[in-house]
């Protein structure tokens, strides 16, 4: 008898003896799994016979291997399958860290996290993936010499510097991803260089600092030509196209990002299109097109849904609650935004826990203007707390808002309400979030439901002089000293469309040009 069919015979036996259970596995393969008492006693019984450290070497060197299979599949075809079996063998790889540390194996320890960090990432176990990693590398030299080593924690290094970013710890994130960097380059690994560059890049675009952010993702951008990698190009278009869309440049960002979603598509990477088709989304919002924008939402919110992502699912749906609260729609965004909050809070990813809540001062402007107000004064100061500014279609939006609060409460007010949320804390400001979105649940239940318009966006009541969203914008656009031609490029609408905005602002202003439109704004504050 084969040892393989020895080890099958003995399975099966322990099973029949109910020793052991079978479990279907997410891909229908049988699992096997014990009662914890039976599994204390075995171990009990393994480490009787002398061949506990044989086992859990062999155990840590197919994990390792696992993971590290997992590392190139995660970029392939095979994703969407591979996020599921590491998120499957999440245990027996954390079983591993546990072994790798506590044997000072360190250098496995680092291959697994430095293998790890997509998975973490796309997966949401951001502060869990922080902590291994925090704890790998305050046990780690941080000059090795030895070769392997060094690979191995310079990919630590830029993997624990991706999730520092993604909790908007970005002095942290840039300090990490600068090790990695000088590492990378000490090693001659131009493909370790790039990535490490990219995350560089995606710090700095952060905090507004969009030229150092491009100059980032074109030298990576070259060096993933030069080694032919069609996933890392498409990734770091992406985020160059978000480069492109944060400095105002909305329809030069659109052909990087549909570059990025045609390659991802080609390559079958099932997480990466729902990540881009949520990107995608943020453009036609901002233009007013909420049609093309919940169509990529919705795409994005059902691929997410089919990879248990509950982090894809936060950002999806905060985009369709954002775009019901653009037309008027009060009732709908109310539990996806309390969800999304809830999770974004407990993975704390802060940038998107202050989208959430700038989309809250949107929805509850019209009914509880106080409300709004600390909320917006929460915002922006945990903006600065960040050190990253406000930008494209958020900037828009609070601009908005802000003025619809001005002018339903008087001056000190406002002021007052704005004093109390600029010093609320983090956990306070989320947790005031979420009474007042439970405060517009309670108000919305007494009032008939709205019905969103199909396809064009309704103004939200209460805008001042009764203009509409897209209204406003094209009223800034010619504050900015645009001309009617400029004004459609920006947009994408026709010359025709933009006279047509321009004669219904004349007429709710009661003005009958562009300078007396854009000084009546400006004395108002609409701009």
């Amino acid at each position: 008898m084969s040892q393989e069919s020895s080890v099958l015979k003995g399975l099966f036996s322990l099973v029949d003896h109910s020793l052991l259970q079978q479990v279907a596995g997410d891909d229908e393969e049988p699992r096997y799994a014990m009662l914890e008492t039976i599994r204390e006693y075995a171990l009990e019984r393994l480490d009787a016979s002398g061949e506990a450290e044989a086992i859990r070497r062999a155990h840590a060197a197919y994990f390792l291997g696992l993971a590290e299979v997992g590392e190139a599949q995660l970029k392939s075809a095979g994703q969407a399958q591979w996020l599921l079996r590491l998120e499957r063998e999440h245990a027996n790889l954390r079983a591993l860290l546990r072994w790798a540390l506590g044997c000072s194996q360190l250098e496995i320890a680092l291959r697994v996290c430095g293998a790890l960090w997509h998975f973490w990432t796309m997966h949401g176990h951001l502060s869990e993936g922080r902590r291994w990693m925090e704890q790998v590398l305050a046990r780690s030299d941080p000059e090795p010499v030895d070769q392997a080593v060094i690979s191995a924690l310079a990919k630590t290094l830029i993997g624990a510097g991706m999730l520092a970013y993604r909790q908007a710890d970005y002095g942290q994130a840039t300090t990490l991803c600068e090790q990695s960097l000088r590492l990378h380059r000490q090693l001659g690994d131009q493909h370790g260089t790039a990535t490490a560059l990219h995350g560089l890049g995606r710090v700095a675009n952060m905090g507004g600092n969009y030229v150092a952010a491009r100059t980032m993702y074109q030298e990576s951008l070259a060096i993933y030509r030069a080694l032919d990698d069609r996933w890392s190009l498409a990734y770091t278009n992406l985020y160059l196209g978000l480069v492109t869309y944060f400095e105002g440049n909305v329809l030069d960002a659109r052909p990087l990002i549909e570059e990025s979603l045609t390659t991802f598509r080609t390559l079958g990477a099932t997480w990466d299109i729902a990540n881009t088709l949520f990107v995608r989304a943020t453009l036609p919002m901002f233009l007013g097109d909420y049609e093309a924008a919940g169509a990529a939402a919705e795409e994005s919110l059902a691929i997410m849904r089919s990879l248990g992502d509950r982090r894809g699912l936060a950002r999806a749906s905060l985009i369709l609650a954002h775009i019901a609260i653009e037309r008027g729609d009060y009732r709908s965004p109310i539990l996806p935004l309390k969800e999304s909050l809830s999770i974004f809070q407990e993975l704390g990813e802060r940038w998107f826990i202050i989208r959430c809540m700038a989309d809250t001062t949107g929805l509850t402007a019209y009914h509880h203007p106080e409300h709004a107000a600390q909320l917006c004064g929460a915002v922006y100061a945990l903006r600065d707390d960040l050190h990253s500014p406000i930008t494209g279609l958020y900037r828009s939006f609070l601009e908005r808002t802000l003025v619809l609060l001005r002018a339903r409460l008087d001056h000190a007010r406002f002021h007052a309400a704005w004093e109390i949320g600029r010093a609320m804390t983090w956990e306070q400001a989320v947790d005031y979030a979420l009474e007042t979105l439970a405060l517009v649940n309670a108000t919305v239940q007494h009032q008939p439901s709205t019905t969103p318009a199909s396809t064009s966006p309704r103004p939200i009541a209460g805008y001042p002089a009764g203009l509409s969203a897209r209204e406003l914008e094209v009223l800034r656009l010619v504050a900015g000293g645009l001309s009617d031609t400029e004004i459609a490029a920006q947009l994408v609408i026709s010359r025709r469309t933009v006279n047509t905005h321009l004669s219904s602002i004349y007429s709710k202003l009661g003005v009958k040009s562009r300078t007396a439109a854009v000084h009546l704004a400006r004395d108002h504050r609409l701009l």
